[in-house]
């Protein structure tokens, strides 16, 4: 499976850098092959885990050269049966609308409330990125 999953990569690659395909055909093209092998993984990931069960939770399966083990999800706490937590929450939520029209207008401003000073901050823009939909037909 290795190597023909290297060829058809490779080849894609050679034909994108040579001209004979436009990068967009194979990002498309590539992208329906992930979603399509994302389904099929998260089909037989419990299939996989109770392989696992069968070898023993604390050993490891390996499989060509790569180590699958079962990893604990890890402990969530829903703070929002806290009335501590919301109330403060709702402070910082305020507090950072604030700081945005601050730093949008550009100017410091001053809550007529609780006579904090709110001032403009540093904006960090997040890497721009592709999207890609289905358009209905």
């Amino acid at each position: 499976m290795n190597k023909s999953v290297e060829k058809i990569t490779n080849d894609i690659t050679e034909k994108v850098m040579n001209g004979e395909m436009k990068p967009s055909n194979a990002y498309v093209g590539l992208r329906k092959i992930r979603d399509q092998i994302d389904f099929v993984i998260k089909q037989i990931e419990d299939e996989v885990m109770d392989e696992l069960m069968l070898y023993n939770r604390h050993e490891d399966l390996i499989v060509d050269d790569f180590r699958i083990v079962q990893v604990a999800g890890r402990t969530m706490y829903d703070f929002k049966d806290s009335h501590t937590w919301n109330d403060i929450n709702e402070q910082k939520k305020r507090i950072e609308r604030m700081i945005k029209t601050a730093t949008k207008d550009g100017v410091q401003i001053i809550d007529d409330e609780t006579g904090e000073m709110y001032e403009p901050v540093p904006v960090k823009n997040a890497k721009s990125y592709l999207k890609i939909e289905r358009i209905k037909k």
